[in-house]
């Protein structure tokens, strides 16, 4: 779970969860590996977000026993 604030002070929670964290390390680190190999990104230094869709990434984990949602994060 993480929580995020934007620039304009909106909250968000991003809540990802599965059965097996090692065996999704695994395929997290190919399915990555794949996608920067068909689909470059831009040179340097990226977080995964930046240099792959990340609704897309985690869509291609559900089938691996991936759940995940975004919700409104509470107030602090």
């Amino acid at each position: 779970m993480i929580d995020a604030t934007g620039a304009d002070g909106r909250r968000a929670r991003g809540i990802v969860q599965g059965p097996d964290t090692y065996g999704t390390t695994a395929v997290i680190a190919v399915e990555g590996s794949r996608r920067l190999i068909f689909e470059p990104a831009k040179p340097g230094v990226l977080a995964p977000a930046q240099a792959y869709h990340p609704t897309a990434f985690l869509d291609f984990l559900i089938p691996h026993g991936i759940q995940w949602i975004i919700e409104d994060a509470p107030a602090t």
